[in-house]
């Protein structure tokens, strides 16, 4: 009769004997392995995470960007100024901006520049005050100064050999735009008509008229002789007569006209001064 040998009881986690297996971890240190892993693998990803959301953003630009100082008074990570930012200067330091940032002496607009280019307006300011001098493409009135009254054309005619007559008028047909004429000269331009001013012949006492536009014509082109105070003797190199009024005339309508007289020395009827329009 033999007894029944009772078989020892085998551990799932030992190797069996004469095996080369390492023995087994209990089921808790299993547990806590897996554990570890997963941690260790949250752990890197929240890292990375992290690293990548501390990168600067490319819109991200000027003072307080991510990734350098905070900046007072600008919002963090976005360069744009914080609401409510005060712009106090802090107690101790020098009021207002660094010397090197601060505008040059003089300066009447700090920080700005005056914009240019294509698309941009700037605002016309008013005329310069004080005597106008003659120039290329300066729209004026020809005001005589004995009479105070500008020279015209007769009833804002547009034909050619319509008279030039001197009158308290104001409108186009008492505008003249100055053009060059060469050898220091000018020629006066009618806005309404657009006719010269212009000598008919070379007689003592012709009245002017208006004639079509020619470029360095001679009966068309008026030499500047200063007469003091801004105003000007005007010769014409046709006649080398002045331009001038009846004397003492100071006729609503009476006829602009050329004299001898001498323009270092001309009479009182004989001066003119320019004056801007617009």
């Amino acid at each position: 009769m033999h007894d029944d040998a009772v078989s020892p009881a085998v551990d799932p986690d030992e190797p069996p004997v004469g095996s080369h297996r390492a023995p087994g971890l209990p089921p808790a240190w299993r547990l806590l392995t897996v554990a570890a892993v997963v941690l260790a693998a949250v752990s890197i990803t929240w890292a990375a995470t992290v690293e990548w959301s501390a990168k600067p953003s490319p819109q991200a630009v000027g003072p307080g960007a991510t990734g350098g100082p905070p900046v007072d008074g600008y919002e963090p990570g976005t360069g744009h100024p914080a609401t409510g930012a005060s712009s106090a200067v802090p107690s101790g330091s020098p009021s207002g901006p660094p010397q090197s940032q601060r505008p040059p002496a003089g300066s009447t607009n700090p920080g700005t520049q005056p914009a240019s280019g294509p698309g941009t307006t700037t605002a016309a300011g008013p005329p310069p005050a004080g005597p106008v001098v003659p120039a290329a493409g300066v729209l004026v009135q020809l005001v005589n100064v004995q009479s105070g009254r500008a020279a015209g054309v007769l009833g804002g005619a547009t034909a050619n050999g319509a008279k030039i007559v001197q009158t308290a008028g104001s409108g186009e047909a008492e505008q003249w735009r100055i053009a060059e004429a060469g050898s220091g000269c000018f020629q006066f331009v009618n806005v309404h008509s657009g006719l010269a001013l212009d000598n008919p012949n070379t007689g003592n006492g012709a009245t002017m008229q208006q004639w079509a536009y020619a470029v360095g014509n001679v009966n068309q082109s008026w030499c500047f002789s200063p007469a003091g105070s801004g105003t000007y003797a005007i010769q014409n190199r046709a006649s080398n007569m002045l331009l001038s009024i009846p004397s003492g005339s100071g006729a609503e309508g009476a006829a602009v006209q050329q004299l001898n007289g001498d323009p270092s020395a001309p009479k009182p009827n004989q001066i003119w001064k320019l004056t801007r329009v617009g």
